[in-house]
């Protein structure tokens, strides 16, 4: 299943950075870790697999590109609207739908472009930058990235194999329970 994802490029730690679930990618691959019982106030640990149907956790994205912008409320101040791109992701186990896209266990960036707010004005160096570093490919134009996945989905259909065994852990900053399905909640 692919999806698009709007990040922010850090160049100090050569990651990048979800601006809405804080996910932190150090490279391509990232697998999800439920973090709710770091920030449950010492209550009863509540850690579980990610994703899961009773919580908010999992590596988001949306289901087209158009969507994309429903997602990127969390891109707020300038200058993470000068690191952010686009990234295309395509979701590795468990996957849990959503009305306008996905959430899953683990993902990995296959190809990143430009932010997805006033293209035109932004410049592509955290794309590059991104892409240099996690060794993908950059496409200048966002809607470009669909070729990107229709190339891979053929891949994978004549036998070529990802490794999700490779995905590193996603070290988490402060949770959310923004992203609840939208399928279960009205968002405002």
């Amino acid at each position: 299943m692919y999806g698009y994802k709007a990040l922010v490029w850090d160049p100090t730690s050569g990651s990048a950075i979800s601006p809405i679930g804080f996910t932190v990618w150090q490279t391509a691959r990232t697998r999800a870790i439920c973090s709710f019982s770091d920030y449950n106030e010492g209550g009863p640990s509540t850690s579980h697999p990610a994703p899961d149907e009773q919580c908010s956790c999992g590596i988001y994205a949306a289901g087209m590109f158009l969507w994309l912008m429903d997602y990127v409320g969390g891109i707020r101040t300038s200058l993470q609207m000068q690191r952010a791109f686009t990234a295309l992701l395509v979701a590795g186990g468990k996957v849990i739908e959503l009305n306008m896209g996905w959430r899953a266990a683990e993902a990995e960036i296959l190809a990143v472009s430009v932010a997805p707010t006033i293209m035109d004005k932004l410049s592509p160096r955290a794309a590059i930058e991104a892409a240099e570093a996690f060794g993908i490919p950059f496409e200048p134009s966002p809607l470009s990235l669909g070729g990107i996945a229709i190339e891979h989905q053929t891949a994978q259909l004549d036998g070529a194999s990802r490794h999700p065994e490779d995905a590193t852990p996603a070290p988490r900053m402060p949770w959310s329970r923004m992203g609840q399905p939208l399928s279960s909640k009205r968002r405002g």
